[in-house]
Order: structure tokens, then sequence, then C-alpha cells
């Protein structure tokens, strides 16, 4: 008999009992479970409410049985955890306070797996505890903050309303075979609510907040909030007594039905992973780890592949004279497996370590689950020998991926032809900025590799079954060179690796190393599924979490030193900065970013404005822009990669006249030794000049009160880069300088936690998930020439969430630009963070026309009120160029859907490229097909009734005349 043990979330028998029961349809999670009855522990104190009529609720409750603790100062429960007899905790208390010691026993539960269940008032306890409304979800405001540099007025409330409460995900078990309902209580609004959480209510009622009821993940537990609760109103209406039942059996179900790891104490040592529906078994055949299935359909009882492919590939070099290294692909052994804290994202996080038999190395084999389909996987090497070693070759995750034949497309980054790079000024064929497209596979080995020292065609797949309709979406955490093979050949293999012409990293004796991630599921869907998979995967575990008062905020870009600013050379100065920082003002931008390097002195010396230019320092601009309610945000180019060049004037490509050069620096100067290349680069593989770094990073945020700081990195192709000898290897020093960068952000965020970083390394060279990683906001590109920009838009979306994106809207010469509307519906409507170009608008307010300025504000307004809610969730179809058959350059339209989880609502937009005729049928994906919906034509300002499955059916005709270029549709179910 196999003997199945769980590591660290221990389920119980009756907890698989209950999960079993709850995945019955119809009857969700109100069943009786088999085994003994849930203990839930009911927390109150601190509010005034009916404690008869409220305690009602639980007494009526089959299956549960609860105790009341009344709270008199605040977190009495959680003094001591030593026996902890409940399953669930159900918070309806108000009490302000929470001690240390009681901060870390609520946490200790949420790492064992305890269910919560937060109502009403809850949401505003424990004020003394940040943490607490990570947990929940959710801030009420007790006095007014500020966002975006704006004050907003504190959280409100009314009691005694009748509203309709409507139910937005109607799969969910908790709210499943509910309709619509009526309920009279108290409502909240102006509070802040977490945009990763799943909605389950919603309501359309002025006095209320959008959202009433939500679940989440925090650490190992599951967490359901329901805003209503006020009164008896509420305490006696079924469906909220329904809803509370519901809750309660759905946050001890542990996880099983998102995230599982089981494993299989035989020789093999078989691990079976679990996260949504997908499933991936690993196992030692022998003396390999090996990958022995993947499956879609949730099932464990799906026969194993006989292939022993290794899930893993290493070479290795021990002598500096060898001429390759060695792969080490068998030779292991088991050692132990074991599963570590979650991580602070609720990500479940398992470890195999592994030795080899035939030469002293230890290997962990780390793989994340966070509920989505795909799993992230890295490498922990440690060197066991007296003497240094070479990594002479790396891929952290390999194997078979399907195992049987049949016809494979794969979705990557390709080449531009050289007919589109032709239409496009001064870009040069090899950029391929957002270049998406498909390539059937071939037999045998299809290989794809990147030498240039810079990732414009970045490290991810889409690989497409032709049979079944199945889908892999991969993608590699790192920027620069790599290479990855698909090999077809009775099935489909894989593999994906940084590369590196001489030794990637030397790992010195007792030295531990960790690779680069790849990021891999398998997804049973379609192709706007598999992306919206990856969307998913990236906001909950990749993308740094952000304050929702500084996300996505509207920015005015003004940098020098292209031909069509605003303001070049000398103008660029304190007087015309104020005007434009009125201007960003009057057309709703809430967040100002001086761009471009010639704000300072020179290269290197990023503390010192350019005394000509602004003698009093940045210090008067930043205190501007925050009397005009705006942030500021500043450019600048620490890390090197190009160079100042005196009297060149602002050409592009160049810099700013009269920008000293890296080498007049002081730190060049004093640590020539701390720079490569030329133009050069700050060698971050060296330990001094990464302390320099972060140091002088710091400064600069500091120096200039930066509310937002833009990092950009301008190198031209670096190729292998610079290499050092370590040892007798000589090593590529990419390895060490990107570890050093995503530390370095990675600690600045810690400690400027109000800090929005935003990258922009030469114009989208770096927006692979390492560096998503570390930033808050990723720049598209230096190139928004008409059409171009929207292929590569409509590219770049289906490698990461449109959101973390900011795009230049406008920074192309008028020529090269549509008209008005569309630029501007681009910049507002186009799923990105909004990013104006200064040349867009005229230079001061004086010259600006009441017509463009109400457009302006018309488009901010809908982004503000109707698109930005929506955006930290919304879900993403691709309708053209790209979709699920056509790559980038296909065709001669740009359209796109996003739709809120809930598909209550939803935008599209739609643009013309010149070639184009004047209509176009789109018909939306992501809509409720039982739903009516009113679909509002920005045009003219017409609203429509359609039934959802009309609109998706035969679709809507799109019909633009001579003057615009785009229509965008709002739809709001009815």
């Amino acid at each position: 008999m196999m003997l199945r043990s769980r590591y660290v979330f221990m389920v119980s028998p009756f907890l698989i009992a209950l999960w079993t029961f709850c995945a019955v349809a119809g009857e969700s999670v109100e069943g009786t479970p088999a085994g003994k009855k849930l203990h839930v522990a009911v927390v109150t104190g601190g509010h005034r409410f009916n404690e008869t009529e409220f305690l009602k609720i639980f007494q009526s409750l089959y299956g549960i049985t609860f105790e009341h603790h009344p709270e008199k100062v605040g977190g009495e429960l959680f003094e001591d955890i030593s026996n902890w007899p409940y399953d669930v905790v159900v918070l309806y208390n108000y009490q302000r306070k929470i001690t240390p010691k009681q901060q870390k026993n609520f946490l200790r539960l949420m790492d064992q797996g305890i269910g919560l269940v937060v109502l009403h008032h809850a949401n505003d306890a424990y004020l003394n505890w940040p943490e607490y409304s990570k947990i929940t979800g959710v801030v009420f405001h007790n006095d007014k903050w500020k966002q975006g540099g704006v004050e907003m007025a504190r959280s409100g409330w009314k009691d005694g309303v009748k509203f309709k409460v409507h139910v937005a995900d109607p799969d969910h078990p908790i709210v499943q075979g509910l309709v619509d309902y009526d309920i009279t209580d108290e409502t909240y609004c102006r509070t802040t609510i977490d945009p990763d959480v799943d909605v389950l209510l919603t309501t359309e009622e002025p006095t209320s907040d959008k959202i009433l009821g939500w679940t989440k993940t925090y650490r190992n537990s599951r967490v359901c909030y329901l805003q209503s609760g006020h009164g008896p109103t509420a305490y006696k209406n079924p469906n909220y007594i329904k809803l509370v039942r519901r809750a309660i059996r759905w946050s001890v179900v542990a996880m099983k039905s998102l995230i599982d790891i089981a494993v299989e104490q035989t020789p093999e040592h078989q691990i079976r992973f679990r996260s949504g529906k997908t499933i991936y078994v690993e196992a030692l055949l022998g003396d390999r780890w090996v990958g022995r299935s993947w499956n879609t359909e949730g099932r464990e009882d799906l026969p194993l592949w006989k292939a022993a492919e290794p899930a893993f590939l290493i070479e290795i070099k021990d002598n500096p004279e060898a001429k390759a290294g060695k792969p080490f692909t068998d030779g292991w052994q088991w050692v132990s497996a074991s599963e570590l804290a979650k991580t602070d994202r609720g990500a479940r996080h398992f470890v195999v370590e592994l030795s080899n038999k035939s030469f002293p190395i230890q290997l962990k084999v780390h793989t994340l689950l966070d509920g989505t389909p795909i799993l992230t996987r890295w490498l922990e090497i440690t060197n066991n020998a007296a003497k240094s070693i070479a990594l002479t070759g790396v891929s952290p995750w390999t194997g078979r991926l399907w195992a049987e034949d049949a016809p494979v497309t794969l979705g990557h980054a390709i080449k531009m032809t050289v007919e589109e790079s032709k239409l496009r000024p001064r870009i040069s064929e090899d950029r391929n900025e957002g270049w998406f497209g498909w390539t059937p596979l071939s037999s045998g080995t299809n290989a794809f590799e990147e030498t240039r020292g810079l990732t414009y065609d970045k490290p991810y797949f889409i690989l497409r079954n032709e049979s079944n309709g199945e889908h892999f979406y991969g993608q590699l955490a790192w920027a620069t060179n790599y290479m990855m093979e698909f090999n077809k050949n009775d099935g489909l293999s894989f593999q994906i690796g940084p590369s590196a012409a001489n030794a990637l990293r030397v790992i010195a004796a007792g030295e531990t190393i960790t690779t680069p991630a790849v990021h891999l599921g398998m997804i049973n869907g379609d192709f706007d599924a598999t992306v919206q998979a990856m969307h998913d995967h990236v906001r909950r575990s990749v993308s740094p979490r952000r304050k929702p008062e500084r996300s996505y905020l509207v920015q005015y870009q003004i940098p020098p030193d292209w031909p069509f600013c605003n303001y070049r050379d000398d103008e660029f100065n304190e007087e015309n900065m104020k005007k434009s920082i009125d201007m960003a003002a009057t057309v709703g931008c809430e967040l100002f970013l001086l761009d471009g390097p010639g704000w300072c002195v020179g290269c290197g010396n990023w503390l010192e404005a350019n005394p000509k230019r602004f003698p009093r320092g940045l210090g008067p601009l930043v205190e501007y822009a925050h009397n005009k309610g705006l942030l500021f945000g500043l450019y600048a180019e620490p890390e090197g990669g190009r160079d100042g060049k005196p009297g060149t004037g602002g050409s592009v490509g160049g810099d700013c006249a009269g920008m000293t050069m890296w080498k007049d620096s002081k730190v060049f100067r004093q640590h020539p030794d701390w720079f490569s290349g030329n133009p050069p680069v700050l060698n971050l593989s060296i330990p001094g000049a990464a302390a320099y770094f972060e140091t002088n990073l710091g400064q600069i945020i500091e120096r200039h009160q930066l509310d937002l700081y833009r990092h950009d990195f301008c190198a031209v192709k670096r190729g292998q880069g610079s290499e050092t000898r370590r040892d007798g290897f000589m090593e590529c020093d990419y390895w060490r300088h990107y570890g050093a960068l995503y530390g370095t952000f990675r600690r600045l965020r810690a400690k400027y936690p109000n800090l929005i970083l935003q990258q922009a390394a030469n114009g989208n060279a770096r927006l692979d998930l390492g560096t998503v990683g570390a930033f808050h906001e990723q720049f598209t590109s230096d190139w928004a020439w008409y059409p171009y920009a929207y292929r590569m838009l409509s590219g770049l979306s289906v490698e990461l969430p449109p959101e973390i994106y900011g795009h230049g809207n406008g920074m192309a010469p008028r020529d090269a630009l549509p008209d008005l509307d569309t630029t501007l519906r681009c910049a507002y409507a186009a799923g990105n963070t909004p990013m104006i170009f200064n040349a867009l608008l005229p230079k001061s307010v004086e010259e600006l026309t009441p017509e463009i300025r109400e457009k302006c504000l018309h488009y901010a307004g809908i982004y503000k009120q109707f698109i930005r809610p929506l955006l930290p969730t919304c879900k993403v179809y691709h309708h053209a160029p790209v979709n699920a058959t056509s790559s980038v350059e296909s065709g001669q339209w740009f359209a796109m859907e996003f739709t809120s989880p809930d598909r209550t609502k939803a935008w599209a937009l739609v643009v013309r490229f010149p070639k184009a005729g004047n209509q176009y049928l789109l018909k939306p994906k992501g809509l409720d097909s039982g739903k009516e919906y009113s679909v509002t034509f920005d045009n003219t300002g017409k609203t429509e009734v359609f039934k959802g499955s009309d609109l998706m059916r035969d679709g809507v005709t799109i019909r633009l005349d001579a003057s615009r270029a785009s229509e965008l549709l709002l739809l709001e179910a009815r």
C-alpha cells in the first residue's frame, strides 16, 4: 500500500470528506459533512448590536457548533492558541487594538489554515495593526487620506437603506444557486478594496461601494468578507443567513480545490502538484528526477508516462582547462522534501532536496503554487566540493509536456519583417518590441536564442496542441541572453534557461546559488484563457504589491531630448516645467514625470540639477507639483549604458547639450574599475559598485523627494557583456549583475513603501518576469508611431497584464499620430497605466483650447470612473491584430476587450489602421449571455441595449468616418 504524507498543511479525513461533498453540483457548501461538526469562534465587542438576534444566525446553522467570544479590550481570543479548538473564526468585532503577541498568534493560525469569515464592521477592527487590512482585503478610512496627492474623503456609512444585491460570480460555491435579492441594511462607501480579491456580490446602490462581498487567500487560509450585517433586518434575511453558513463551510476546506501537494513515500518519492485544475507529477526514477505527467482535468488517476525525461538540466565544469562542462542528468539521490512557509502573497512553497552520487553538489528544487494554473520553479545549487566549479549551463525546468505526437503551434516573440520595419522611422528590424506571432513546430529540435545581451524578444512561449486544444504558457525570469528548445519527437519536450559563451556563474566551495525562475503552466482553454491565466499569475505572485492610492495614476511625461518635445535644451527649465505642471493638472493628470537625463549636471551626477536650467534645484518643482495636487516623478540612469554628448543638442538617442560624461563624474574618476564597456556600464557584479549603486539610488530618491523613480538603462547591444576571471574560470557578469539589481530594488521597495518604481530600460529591453518582479510599472517603448504602437501593445499584452505598462502616448511627430481622440482613447482605454507625452498638448494652459481641454477631461473621466476600478482584475480578450491564429502584423485593425471578472462591466477599444476600410465587426467574448447590456458608443455618446447572447453571436458593427480612426465602447449589465 502506498503511504501518502502531506507537509505542513495536514488535511484531515474529515476535511477531505467535506471537500468531496462540497464538489457535488447544486449543493455547493450547503450539505452536512461527514464526521464531526465544525467548531466556530464568533468574536464580537466594541460595537453595539442586537446580540440575541445576531447569535440566532449561528444557532440555526446545522452541522456547526459555536462559542461566543465578546472582546473587552481586543484580541483576547488570540492570546493563547496552544490548545486551539476552532476550525473557523467569525469576526464581528470592532475593538481597535490587538497586542503584538496576539498579532503573532493570529498569523500562526493563518499559517495553519484556519478559516476566517469577516462580517460588516469588523473591517474596521484592530486599527493599530496594518497587516489586518491585508488579511481582510479592505481599508475603512476613519480620517481623510490622500490618493495621488489629492485629499480623499473618509469612508462613510448610511443605515436603513433598502437595496438590491447582485450575485457577481454565480459559479462560486458561496453564492452558487443564489439569485439577486433585496436587503435592508447599513451601507459603506469610499473604502479601499484590495484589487486581488475574488468578487462575490455587488450593488448599484449609490450610498454603497460597488463590491459587497469577496473571498481571498492569506497565507494558508481562506478568507471571506461580507459587508452586510448591521442589524436584525440583515440577520433575518434568509439570503444573508445562507451566505454566512456557506462562507463558514467554504473557509474550512483548506484550499483543497485550489492547491494541493502530495508526496508518495515509495522508492520513486513521487510528488503530485495541483494548482487549480492543473496537475503535474514528478518523481525520482532510478537516479534521475523526471516529470511524469501533466493534465488539466484535476484527475489523479491518469496513467503516468513511461518516458523518464529529466525535469532540469545542469552542466558543470570543475576544471578551467576543460573545453566544455559536463551535464548532470543522472546520479541523483533523495535527501528530503518539505513545505516552507507560505509566501506573503499566499503561494505554497515546496522544496525537494537531492544530492549527486558522482559529484559533490546538492540541489534543492523549489516549486511555488498560487492557485492559478501557472507553477513557479527554480533551483538552488550548493557546491560541496573543496574547490570552485563553474556552472556552464542550466535549465531550471525541462521535460515532456505532451506524451503523444500532435501538431503543435508556438506563440512567441518573432522577428519584424523587413517590410514592416521600413514603415517605421528609426526602428531597426531587430528590436521586435511586442512582436508576437505564431510558428508551427517542425519535427525534431526547434531552437530559439538571444545573444545580443538585450532581450527585445522575451524568453516566453505559448504552445497550442492542435489536436486537443490544450495550451502551455511558459516564461523565464531572465533579462538577457537565453536559449529555449522544443523537441517534437513522439510527443513534445522543452528546455529553457539563461545562456553564456563561458561560465554563467562560478560557484565557490561551500557556496549556494539560486537560478532564475521558470513560470510554467498547462491550461485547458483557448488562447484568451491561456493569456488570462498568466495575467492572473503575474498579478498574484510576480508584480509587487501596490498601494491603491498610488496605482495606475495618470502621468504627464516631459523629457527634453526628442526633436518634437515642447521644451528642449535651455528651454527645459524651471519656469517652463511649471507651465507643464499647470498643463498636467488642467487636463486631469495625477503625476508629473520629469523625464530624460537633461535635468541633471551630467551622467553619474544624479544628485545635482543643471544649475543653468534649475538654479534652485528640483525642490521648487516638487513643491509646485504637490501644491497642484500632482505627485512628482524623476528619470535617472545610474546604472550607466550611454553617455553625455556635450554640444549635440537633444537629438533622439543622444542627450541634452552641456551634460558632462561618465568619465567626468566623481565615481568614475575614483573607481574606473567599476565600469565596463563603452559607453560605460556600472558593473554590479562588483560588490563595491553594487553598494554604491544602492546608496546612490537612495540619495536620488531622498534628495529630490520623489514619489516615482524612473530607471533607465540605455546600453547598446552588449552581446556576452563583460566577463571576470574567477578561480581560473571566465565568468559572464550578467548573473551577478542582475542579482544585485533585483536585490537593490527589492530593498528600496521596503525602505520607501510609498515610492512608485518604474523601469524604462532601453525602451522595452527588460520586460522579463525577473524585472517585472522588481518594479511596479514597466515602460513599453520609445516608439509611439501609428500604427506601430498599437500592433506592439497588442503583442505586449500577451506577455504581461497590460495595466503594469506605461506607454508614451503622443511620443511621435504629429504626422505619425492618428487623430487626437484616438491617441487619447489609446492612452486611457488600451488597458495601460495612462501616460501623456507632453508634445500631444500645447506648451501652456493659455494655448490650450476649450475643445482640447474638454477632450482630455472626458477621457480622463472615463478612465478614473469606469476603467481604473476594473483595471487590476480585468480579463483581457485579444481580437486584432493578435488573436488565437493571427500575429502582430496581421490585418489592419486593433481591437481589444476588457471585462470585469463578474462580467457586469466591460470596455472595448477599436482602432483602424491606415489601410483598413471604414467598419469593423466586434464580437465580444467575455460577456454573460444571460444578461442585457447597455452599450455606450463614445463617438456619438449614444447608448443602446443589447442581449449578451446577441452581442457574442452577432457582434456589433463599428463604423468610422474619415475624421476618426477609433471607437470606444462602454458596456454595463442592466
